[in-house]
């Protein structure tokens, strides 16, 4: 938070989230790193939330504040002992569970804004270089397992033998993938 009347000599203790949500009860306070941007760091977390509980103007939500890292987080939060007491907790996330969460939720297909909202999003993913999130298929070619485990939970295959035993029947793969909503720039692969 910045003050008013700031001191250009001391412009490096400003901070400033990038996100703040007002609910009716609580606070969501949000750092954002783009797909190409640097890390996160405790010490910028611990600024912030340091800066919204001394900033009086967020006094009516009380204990009921939360913090969220978007990208480029290192691999733990801020523990509870090192949150200001006002703060209930954080969370970690990155761009490419989001994605997953936009594209699987069934809350975006509720109403024709929800699912609007989603393809914005989706198309900001595209125009930063952030397609759509594709299954690893390193699996598919374990031929000598006996068992193939996607691992998504989403649609289960018959087990292939091996590649010349075994013609894969590429319906159910293209089933699969027509949900997805893959771009053009996700098959690019193919051409090489």
């Amino acid at each position: 938070m910045k003050p008013e009347h700031a001191d250009p000599e001391r412009e490096s203790e400003h901070v400033e989230p990038d996100v703040m949500l007002r609910f009716e009860n609580s606070l969501v306070v949000i750092e954002v790193k783009p797909s190409f941007g640097g890390y996160q760091y405790q010490d910028q977390w611990q600024r912030q939330t340091k800066a919204v509980v001394g900033d009086n103007s967020f006094d009516k939500y009380a204990d009921r504040l939360y913090y969220v890292a978007l990208a480029h987080t290192p691999t733990a939060p801020l523990t509870r002992e090192e949150l200001p007491q006002r703060f209930r907790r954080m969370t970690l996330r990155e761009w490419g569970s989001l994605r997953y969460f936009l594209q699987t939720a069934p809350e975006f297909d509720s109403c024709r804004q929800d699912r609007a909202i989603r393809e914005e999003w989706m198309r900001a993913f595209e125009l930063f270089g952030m397609a759509p999130v594709i299954p690893e298929w390193k699996l598919l070619f374990a031929y000598s397992a006996n068992e193939v485990n996607l691992g998504c939970g989403v649609k289960s295959f018959p087990i292939l033998t091996s590649p010349t035993e075994h013609t894969a029947d590429w319906a159910a793969l293209v089933d699969y993938a027509g949900p997805l909503r893959l771009s053009p720039h996700d098959f690019s692969f193919l051409n090489h």
